[in-house]
């Protein structure tokens, strides 16, 4: 450990300039470093706004929002080369797995991370489902060969696909709401589902962390799932404390009331001798029993806890 050197001050300031220079020459449908705005209420799991950090891209210092759009560029780059050796669909695939890994370098490669003791090196921002500020925050080197580096992440990943066994039976996903399920009465054997757990995540508003850069490295491809500036948010089943654009407050009575709409029409999917699993926590009694509610209220019978 040790102080700062001028050489290093030196770094910062290049990278500020050259930051500023790409913002001036760049061009495309979206800004250089994201300017989309955070959620300006803040609450439990979103502190930014009281701190001065209004859009995404405050999230990051000018160094980290250099090497990041660097590599949003290249990703994007990777994917267009790609498709003129290859077919669409092996280069989409190899551009969303590159835009995966992208994001796990973001969550280690801000202004939010703490510094980890034990192991010496940065802790990556979303250790638990909340945006806390950090008042002494560790950054890294992306593009070196510590902890949360773009090879790194890039070489975790190669292991992880390498290590999934070859022959496994194929399933199907679908995204779909939870009110209205696409499939037909009595057709699943087991509904398995891990609901909101009440007022304690707002999973869209955090998921806006990466959903501005997923944009930034896939506004090429997959261009159905770009069509708002931030992931949509009315119809999520949450108790939020803050006004929701359409909604207004979610309060207990709209958590109910989507919850027993979801159970009923999971109730609805599953055969008469299915099995329904659904994993839940909260800390107050007022989460449990809204739940158990719109599970009653959904017709559902309750044989295990």
């Amino acid at each position: 450990y040790r102080l700062p050197t001028e050489r290093d001050l030196e770094a910062v300031r290049k990278a500020t300039e050259e930051l500023e220079r790409r913002n001036v020459v760049h061009t495309g449908p979206l800004s250089l470093v994201p300017d989309e705005p955070v959620n300006p209420l803040p609450h439990s799991v979103n502190r930014l706004p009281i701190y001065g950090m209004v859009t995404w891209g405050d999230v990051f210092t000018q160094r980290q929002a250099l090497a990041l759009t660097a590599l949003a560029l290249l990703i994007q780059d990777t994917g267009d080369k790609l498709i003129s050796e290859y077919d669409a669909e092996f280069a989409d695939a190899v551009q969303t797995c590159l835009a995966l890994n992208f994001g796990r370098v973001a969550d280690l490669a801000n202004s939010l991370c703490g510094w980890t003791l034990d192991t010496q090196c940065a802790k990556h921002l979303f250790a638990r489902q909340a945006i806390p500020i950090v008042w002494n925050f560790a950054e890294g080197v992306p593009i070196g060969d510590s902890a949360g580096s773009w090879n790194v992440v890039v070489e975790r990943f190669e292991d992880i696909v390498g290590s999934i066994p070859s022959g496994l039976m194929t399933g199907q996903t679908q995204q779909a709401s939870a009110i209205l399920c696409p499939l037909p009465d009595d057709e699943a054997q087991v509904l398995f589902t891990d609901p909101p757990y009440y007022d304690m995540i707002c999973y869209a508003d955090l998921s806006d962390f990466f959903y501005v850069w997923l944009r930034r490295t896939l506004e090429k491809r997959q261009s159905k799932n770009w069509i708002s500036d931030s992931t949509p948010k009315a119809e999520e089943i949450i108790v939020e404390p803050t006004p929701v654009e359409d909604v207004g407050i979610k309060d207990e009575r709209f958590y109910l009331e989507g919850m027993t709409g979801a159970l009923t029409e999971g109730r609805r999917v599953l055969r008469p001798d299915g099995l329904g699993v659904i994993v839940f926590a909260h800390k107050s009694t007022k989460g449990w029993e809204t739940l158990l509610q719109a599970l009653i209220d959904a017709g559902w019978i309750v044989t295990g806890s």
